[in-house]
């Protein structure tokens, strides 16, 4: 049976970086309310960002506490497929999920602080100069926002040994980091096996938006498992039929 410790809800220890986006969010909407007034694009913005900082802390944490079902399921040793990934095939992954993180948290930190930017460019235009500070301030937010997301989601890095890997049916630990596929804003569309590559791939579309992309998740697997990988992928295949 799996060890408690190793299988930590990484959300968890994200709670402090949500809190304080959060906290960022609303301050941004409480300005943007507050200044309003002088300035109903200011209003529009700040509320618009505000919004979309706080609906993004949402669903951060219903993603955490939607995995922690299959986080309990590993913790007792129920699982699809668990192996140990080289760290020659493991690293080539993890250089990928980091770029991908990166990117994500520049987008996410330059909406936020352009949002600040913009409220506090048509406040001040109204003659208000407080609008200044609100763009300083923003710029400066938006520095931080971005290292704190950064040393948040880009967490993923080449080892010198072996890497575990443990696949469920509605997630996956990696490395102690978890990647969801059948959970709150994802559902499993499919995977199969790319024997050339030596990688499982797991594709997913997201449930919330306009736009639902497919996307394919290419994990490696030891060479040496690719009996297990071709049962893991019909296990896979066979929940996302259901």
């Amino acid at each position: 049976m799996a060890e408690d410790s190793e299988f930590p809800n990484p959300y968890r220890r994200q709670l402090p970086y949500i809190l304080g986006f959060t906290l960022l969010s609303l301050a941004l909407l409480a300005v943007g309310v507050s200044r309003g007034p002088f300035a109903v694009l200011a209003l529009i913005l700040g509320i618009v960002g505000g919004s979309l900082g706080l609906i993004f802390s949402l669903a951060w944490w219903l993603t955490g506490r939607g995995l922690e079902l299959q986080l309990a399921a590993f913790r007792k040793g129920v699982h699809l497929a668990r192996w140990s990934v080289p760290a020659d095939e493991w690293n080539p992954f993890a250089r990928e999920r980091n770029v991908a993180a990166k990117i994500s948290a520049i987008i996410i930190s330059a909406l936020l602080a352009l949002s600040g930017v913009l409220t506090g460019a048509l406040i001040h235009a109204d003659g208000d100069k407080f609008g200044l500070t609100l763009m300083q301030w923003s710029v400066v937010g938006g520095l931080v926002l971005w290292i704190v997301l950064h040393r948040a989601m880009a967490t993923w890095r080449p080892r010198r040994r072996p890497v575990l890997v443990v696949y469920g049916p509605h997630a996956g630990v990696f490395d102690g980091r978890i990647l969801s596929w059948n959970t709150f804003g994802y559902q499993l569309m499919g995977a199969e096996l790319d024997e050339a590559s030596g990688r499982v791939l797991v594709r997913t579309r997201a449930t919330q938006g306009e736009h639902r992309n497919v996307v394919t998740l290419r994990v490696p697997y030891p060479r040496d498992k690719v009996d297990e990988a071709r049962a893991l992928v019909t296990e896979l295949a066979r929940y996302a039929s259901e």
